[in-house]
Order: C-alpha cells, then structure tokens, then sequence
C-alpha cells in the first residue's frame, strides 16, 4: 500500500497466477460459472482502485485467472459501489478446456477438494502443436538467417518433445532480441521453463 500510495507509479502490477492457482480456478469455474477469478480480486482492488483514482495510476492484473470477464464485472461493480469511475479491459481467449477432447474431461481431485464431474485435465502433449517441424541438422553454425535459426529451433525443441509451433518460437526469438522483460505463458506442464 505504501507504493501504491507515494510511488508515484504509471502502473502498478499484480502478478497473481502460477500453475496451482490458475489450476484451482478452473476447479471453481467448473463449480460455479461465476467464480473462476482470484478469490482477493475483491479484497485487494477495494484498496487499490481509490488509490489509483486519486494517483492517476492504472492497475494491470491476471486476477482474473480463469474468468477475466468475470473478474472485468466483479471490478466495474466494486467501482460503482466505490463511487468511481474507472475504465476496465479484460483479455481472454485462451481458456482451451472446451477444446480439449471428451475422453480427456477427468481430473484427479487432492487435499480434501470435492471432485468435479467431467472437469476436463491438461492433455500430457502441447496444445499448440500445429506445425510438422523440419528435421534438426547439425549446422546452426551454418544458419545464415533468422528464419533458418527458428526453424532450426522448432525442430530441435521437438526432437526433445517439447513442441511449440514455429509463429510462438519467432514470436520468442523477437522479443527476446528486443527487450529485457519477456513473460512466457501457457497450460502448465507444456515446456515453459525448459524454453528458455
């Protein structure tokens, strides 16, 4: 609060998400429609957003985990009740567990948690595996080019059976030659920390 009080911030950011708990809001998603974001969106933004109207600083988050709408109209709700007027931007589109196949919808349910009829799990391959990659050779010394290099990469990463199509690995390749900061997202257990 002290930051978010005399910082003097832009932006302030809440990186609220890691496997477990982006886990455990599919399970409450599935449990109830209307509970898929962070359980202290509300808590925490309650002290946030007058701080951030007052400051004239924005807030960016992932609390809304798996329901970002959700979380878009739990905030504009918190607002109203709050007396503010703020603008709000939800990101979605990569909740991929309609996608998944039927004979995939079970999921091994610990630590006392109700099960959940026909939850669907992560697959143990990548989702994103669209591309039939070229064979890796032996020459990345002899790659002349950038596009030559990704290739070479898609196939080599494969070859370890982490597969990423080749658009996310130039993507990759791009930021990482241009900035310093690169967030790297996607299903647990796909290869995320093995990449880099």
């Amino acid at each position: 609060m002290i930051l978010a009080s005399r910082g003097e911030l832009d932006y302030l950011i809440l990186e609220c998400l890691a496997e477990r708990t982006i886990a455990l809001a599919q399970l409450r998603k599935l449990a109830e429609p209307a509970a898929g974001y962070d359980p202290l969106l509300e808590t925490r933004l309650r002290a946030l957003l007058p701080l951030a109207v007052r400051h004239g600083f924005r807030i960016v988050t992932n609390m809304g985990a798996a329901d970002p709408l959700g979380a878009a109209r739990k905030l504009m709700s918190l607002a109203k009740e709050l007396g503010l007027r703020i603008k709000v931007a939800a990101l979605s589109g990569d909740d991929v567990l309609a996608q998944l196949a039927p004979s995939m919808r079970t999921i091994g349910i610990t630590n006392n948690h109700p099960p959940v009829e026909d939850a669907p799990t992560v697959p143990d391959r990548p989702l994103w595996t669209d591309v039939s990659p070229p064979e890796p050779t032996k020459e990345l010394a002899d790659v002349g080019n950038e596009s030559l290099l990704v290739d070479q990469l898609t196939a080599e990463l494969t070859a370890e059976h982490l597969s990423f199509t080749r658009d996310f690995l130039a993507n990759l390749y791009v930021t990482l030659k241009s900035s310093a900061l690169n967030l790297i997202t996607g299903p647990p257990g796909h290869g995320k920390s093995s990449i880099v």
